[in-house]
Order: structure tokens, then sequence, then C-alpha cells
């Protein structure tokens, strides 16, 4: 897959609520394989969603990582996104240090 693009929609760092990554332009690549790295964790769930969009203003699903409840090292593909990426979670009770990296690719 020509071009990759190395892309971070969170870096690592603690959390104690739910909240927003930082959104990212995919520029023209669609095609994204994201790693959710736990870890720490103390007590949760953890629910990281995928979000995309076109303009960077309404947002839309593009995926979920599986809810956490410990130390995880996970992966999710996303094949079609549009231009933006983000990451929004939610964390009900407790910390969890966490980040959300990948790649971006031209098909």
């Amino acid at each position: 897959m020509p071009n990759p693009l190395a892309i971070t929609l969170r870096a690592s760092a603690a959390a104690t609520a739910g909240g927003t990554g930082t959104s990212v332009d995919l520029g023209d690549r669609t095609y994204v394989q994201l790693t959710l790295d736990v870890t720490a964790f103390t007590t949760g769930p953890l629910v990281v969603y995928v979000e995309t969009s076109l303009l960077g203003g309404e947002w839309l699903p593009a995926g979920q990582f599986e809810a956490v409840g410990g130390v995880v090292n996970r992966t999710l593909t996303v094949p079609t996104a549009g231009r933006w990426l983000r990451v929004r979670w939610t964390l009900s009770a407790g910390s969890v240090t966490f980040a959300v990296t990948g790649t971006a690719h031209q098909l």
C-alpha cells in the first residue's frame, strides 16, 4: 500500500473520564489500521469509538474497539474512512492510561 501516513489519534496519557482525541487529516487515504494500547487500568470499562468526517465537522461512526477491562493491546481496521478521523471514549469509573495510533493508506 503506497504512501502510508503515521497517525496519532490519542497520545499515551491518563484519563479519568470520557473525552475526544485529536482529529487527523488523512488527505486521500481511506484505509486505516489502528492500535489501542492500554498500559494502566484501575477500573472501567473503557470503550473507544472511532469517528470519521468528510469536512471535519459532522462526525459519523467508523468503528469501535471491544470494551476494555484491563491492560491490553488491540487492533482495529477502518476500511473506508473519510478525510478526517478521531477517537472518542467513555470511561465509567477509575482511571486508565492509553494511546491510539496507527497508519492510514491509499488503496
